[in-house]
């Protein structure tokens, strides 16, 4: 068995953030999103820690593991200060932005909907100022986006070291943006990114990292699926011609409660 903290929020879009999902690898594999919760009679759960990961010592029974997220289904996110965010074709053109920040919200089963992202302070290309219509110089808005998980890569001895992504795409039509720098550069991002999940405690934050090199990045199709499943193409030109494009961001997410991921090999054993 695998836990995994679940970071809710993926912003991708021109640039991204990070995570939480619905289960898509391999029919071999099985998800739950839900919480460690200390039991309210005493000594009738299933494990002896915070993490529900193990049933030795003191307090052995007083916690158990629970599906769903069942207080507070919003998470925000907020760029690191003092980074960029930078969207990269593999010819070399570049949009950058100083900051973002975003929101989202767990959906049924293990999805996340309704994420967001504002991302601001200076976004430009070439030293031209972008912005999404309606939004002031600088300032650009992706569209409304979903998520869900799979694997990266399965680990055969066991599946707490199964290495875990997740994926973000647009809840509807084509685009992740839409947004323009000046009358002559009109820019559209489209397709999906993904961006690996480390196997950790259950928190209320997390810092997600997105990187890519030359236009492409780190991952881009999960186990058992073809290479560039998941991939971002953009056009500099309105839309006459698309190149694939990697994006980069380090992200602050912050889950307004704990949740957490996990991940089995059998249905029905991830309790």
């Amino acid at each position: 068995m695998k836990r995994m903290r679940i970071l809710g929020l993926c912003l991708v879009a021109v640039f991204a953030l990070s995570a939480t999902y619905v289960a898509s690898a391999s029919a071999t594999d099985f998800f739950e999103l839900g919480e460690c919760l200390k039991v309210k009679t005493a000594k009738t759960g299933k494990f002896g820690n915070a993490g529900c990961t193990a049933n030795t010592g003191e307090k052995a029974n007083e916690y158990e593991w629970t599906v769903g997220v069942n207080k507070n289904k919003l998470f925000t996110s907020k760029m690191k200060s003092e980074t960029k965010a930078t969207l990269e074709t593999t010819s070399g053109s570049k949009v950058t932005c100083n900051e973002e920040e975003g929101t989202g919200e767990f959906g049924a089963g293990t999805t996340v909907v309704k994420v967001t992202a504002h991302f601001h302070n200076n976004c430009e290309t070439g030293g031209l100022k972008c912005n999404s219509t309606g939004k002031g110089p600088g300032e650009i808005d992706i569209f409304n986006l979903k998520g869900h998980a799979g694997i990266l890569k399965t680990d055969p001895t066991t599946p707490i070291k199964d290495k875990m992504g997740g994926v973000l795409e647009p809840e509807s039509g084509e685009f992740l943006a839409e947004f323009e720098c000046t009358a002559s550069v009109k820019i559209k991002v489209k397709g999906s990114l993904i961006v690996e999940e480390k196997a950790e405690k259950m928190l209320p934050k997390a810092t997600l990292k997105f990187t890519a090199k030359g236009g492409i990045q780190n991952y881009t199709h999960f186990e058992g699926e073809p290479v560039n499943s998941h991939i971002l193409e953009s056009t500099f030109n309105g839309g006459a011609t698309y190149e694939q494009s990697g994006q980069t961001i380090t992200a602050i997410q912050t889950n307004k409660q704990k949740v957490e991921l996990r991940v089995c090999r059998v249905a029905g054993t991830c309790t």
